[in-house]
């Protein structure tokens, strides 16, 4: 239901735009206010985005490094030289391993995939995961997937040792020495690119297979990246990167493949069995409920159930695979619980004790596997960044960062770098290592960094108010198709929040839930009355009198009966 608020705005919007907008769409007003809102003031601009084609995706030959990063796969596959995959052990790591798998196994090439151990080896290409990699075998051509940018001085040497390197990667780099190798990172472009780790292992297939058919080589003709869109859809979820631009192209169509049940991949089919999603599939499905247990193996610490489970075409094997994900996923959350309600305490003392723009939680046996998710939880709970540390002995440790979308997460750690051993990531999240003894100078070197880097006004509770409708006589069919086609949902394109005045809330609500933790209650404006639920607020009481209520809208079916209803997010009295 969120925290309380100090001010709920919307922003200027031209009206002339929105309601040119809603002519040449045919949307409610609030669909196009919404739409220009998000950037898109044309037909054909909201065309584009309402109706994304894989056509648009831009060439892949204009990353960084593409071309040479191709020359070294390309004749990979001709002399069919061994090629290891070196990938990161979260969902989006996984995925792009799983699909450069799928992508090289048609062409016969010896391929492997390499996932390193969070607590073993740790994140990256390291040089305890690089030694343990290469003692299977060693391969002609070492591939790293959604890691790598910053593993110069351990992938350096490989080129002499006569193993080729290609970096595929999206983090940021924290070193400016060149490397001797491709190191194909939309990051390195000066407009900033966003992809997921597997976008950028799809932009590098799309461009590999496209140099196959143009050599002539026969197989490459049979290779539908298609076929693995719901790879892309899954990792670039995950990885909680903008759902805009060619992220929201890649998406779409995965989801779409998804949701065809002649198309849906066997790991999609276990892994929603397993966990008795029985639901169309949607980007919420992937970011709440697919992702959360591909990342729960690695997360706990071996990630091979994962990869696994996506490169399999057993049924029997992706069965089990996904029970091992599952029981991996129950296993999470009860670290991940109880680490929370520690870091929740400390946070709070530390508020009390004044205003702090960014907040450093630290302790002693934090499964390094669950202190990321800890960090978002943190960070939504209080609107602020959020570092969260797991110590080691000598006072040093491993820790998550998150960050707010009105600020860059690297440019504030980069003001703490003489604390930290190492950091990396991009302008959202982020993963440090501080140096030992150097916990509470990096603390307030945190806080500091963030009061500078982030506005004042988006630290203080605020909410942003998508559309503003006039009275309930405007939630209909029509709005609800219509917000419906802004799917898929996810950062950068969040669910719509529509703000609703001057209500009242008709009876006494009532509590849901078997703890009674949720409140379904009644409004009523003009004469008009609908349904709206709280998900989290069955101990709070509502503001009396006249309200107003930040909500999305859903439709909710119970014994064959849909109703459109409010997902109430605020609640405030009346403000004229």
């Amino acid at each position: 239901m969120g925290t309380p608020v100090e001010s709920w705005e919307s922003g200027p919007c031209d009206a002339a735009t929105v309601a040119a907008l809603a002519r040449a769409t045919g949307f409610p007003q609030p669909v196009a206010e919404i739409l220009v809102r998000r950037g898109i003031r044309s037909a054909d601009e909201a065309q584009r985005f309402l109706q994304p084609r894989l056509s648009d995706l831009a060439d892949p030959l204009l990353l960084p490094d593409m071309a040479p990063a191709v020359d070294l796969l390309a004749g990979a596959v001709r002399r069919r030289d061994a090629v290891c995959l070196y990938g990161d052990y979260d969902a989006d790591g996984v995925s792009a391993a799983a699909l450069l798998s799928r992508v090289l196994t048609p062409f016969d090439v010896p391929v492997r995939v390499f996932i390193p151990h969070r607590i073993d080896h740790g994140y990256g290409v390291t040089p305890d995961g690089l030694a343990d990699c290469l003692a299977i075998d060693r391969p002609r051509l070492l591939v790293t997937v959604d890691c790598g940018t910053n593993s110069l001085d351990v992938l350096k040497p490989l080129p002499a040792a006569g193993i080729g390197v290609v970096v595929t990667d999206h983090h940021r780099h924290t070193t400016g020495e060149p490397a001797p190798y491709p190191v194909v990172n939309p990051a390195r472009l000066a407009s900033g690119g966003v992809l997921s780790g597997v976008g950028v292992a799809f932009k590098v297939a799309h461009a590999l297979v496209k140099r196959l058919r143009d050599d002539g080589v026969a197989a490459a003709a049979g290779v539908d990246l298609r076929m693995w869109l719901d790879l892309v859809a899954l990792g670039t979820v995950a990885d909680v990167v903008p759902l805009v631009g060619e992220n929201r192209i890649l998406v779409a169509h995965g989801v779409r493949r998804l949701n065809q049940a002649e198309q849906r991949s066997g790991w999609a089919r276990a892994l929603l069995d397993a966990a008795a999603c029985q639901d169309a599939v949607s980007a919420g499905t992937l970011g709440f409920v697919l992702g959360p247990r591909m990342n729960a193996a690695g997360r706990m610490g071996d990630a091979g159930a994962a990869v696994r489970l996506l490169v399999s075409d057993s049924a029997d094997e992706q069965q089990t695979l996904a029970g091992q994900l599952e029981q991996a996923n129950r296993e999470r959350r009860q670290v991940e619980g109880a680490v929370l309600a520690v870091a929740e305490r400390d946070v709070q003392a530390m508020l009390e004790a004044g205003p702090r723009e960014g907040l450093v939680v630290a302790a002693s046996g934090w499964h390094p596997g669950v202190i990321g998710i800890v960090a978002s939880r943190l960070k939504e709970a209080h609107n602020r960044p959020v570092a969260v540390v797991s110590l080691d002995a000598d006072g040093g440790g491993k820790g998550s960062c998150r960050g707010l979308v009105c600020g860059d997460l690297m440019v504030a750690l980069e003001r703490c770098r003489e604390h930290l051993a190492g950091f990396g990531g991009h302008r959202m999240a982020a993963g440090i290592v501080v140096k030992p003894g150097c916990l509470e100078a990096f603390r307030a070197a945190f806080a500091d960094a963030c009061r500078e880097g982030y506005p004042r006004g988006d630290n203080a509770c605020m909410v942003r108010i998508d559309a503003w409708l006039n009275g309930l006589a405007q939630v209909d069919q029509s709005l609800v198709d219509g917000l419906a086609r802004l799917d898929p949902f996810g950062e950068g394109n969040p669910v719509p929040l529509l703000g609703i005045r001057h209500l009242r809330v008709a009876g006494e609500p009532v509590r849901m839930g078997k703890d009674g933790r949720h409140v379904r209650f009644r409004v009523e404006h003009a004469k008009q009355s609908m349904q709206a639920v709280a998900f989290g607020w069955g101990d709070r009481p509502l503001p009396s009198g006249v309200i107003d209520v930040a909500a999305e809208l859903r439709e909710n079916t119970f014994r064959e009966r849909t109703q459109i209803e409010l997902l109430v997010r605020h609640v405030r009295s009346h403000a004229p």
